[in-house]
């Protein structure tokens, strides 16, 4: 957890002393950080995206068999190479993914997978933050304008560029 505290800290006082960094965060770190709830269209994983789009936008009865979900999830541990599982609510695995409670998995769904399981490192980088900076001067800020504010902005405009740019020593044309 030291390594996300420390990164939320770098975050920090990056915003605080105007420093761009290069960093890519998700769009939905910067509405976590203040304070969004985080839904479906956060969801860094297209695929996984879609896919649940599609159980929420199937319009028939049978979503049980046809998707073939319980609110249990299975994952394969990267790290310690072995099958892991989690119950979505208790009982999970015995409770199937129908057409009325699609709804509900989702939103477990996503909850876990942008908040629940990421929770220890998630807050530890969240503290580095606020460490920094006080949460009251986030509140004014959009994600969008938070995340400009750490990585600037993708588009240049050269004309501008130039435009504003003072020669000293040196013309426009001169050999570089």
């Amino acid at each position: 957890d030291d390594g996300y505290y420390l990164v939320g800290v770098l975050t920090g006082l990056a915003i605080y002393n105007d420093v761009i960094l290069d960093v890519h965060f998700p769009r939905a770190v910067y509405r976590k950080l203040l304070g969004h709830t985080l839904g479906l269209e956060d969801m860094v994983d297209e695929e996984t995206r879609n896919g649940l789009q599609q159980l929420l936008d199937y319009e028939g009865d049978d979503a049980e068999d046809i998707f073939c979900l319980s609110f249990e999830h299975s994952w394969m541990d990267p790290v310690l190479r072995t099958q892991r599982q989690i119950s979505l609510k208790p009982g999970g695995a015995d409770i199937p993914v129908t057409s009325e409670n699609r709804e509900e998995y989702v939103m477990l769904y996503v909850k876990w997978l942008l908040v629940d399981s990421i929770n220890p490192q998630y807050e530890a980088f969240e503290r580095g933050v606020m460490q920094v900076l006080d949460s009251s001067s986030l509140e004014l800020l959009e994600p969008e304008e938070l995340e400009l504010l750490l990585v600037g902005s993708p588009d240049l405009d050269i004309d501008a560029w130039e435009g504003n740019t003072e020669y000293e020593g040196f013309e426009a044309d001169s050999p570089t």
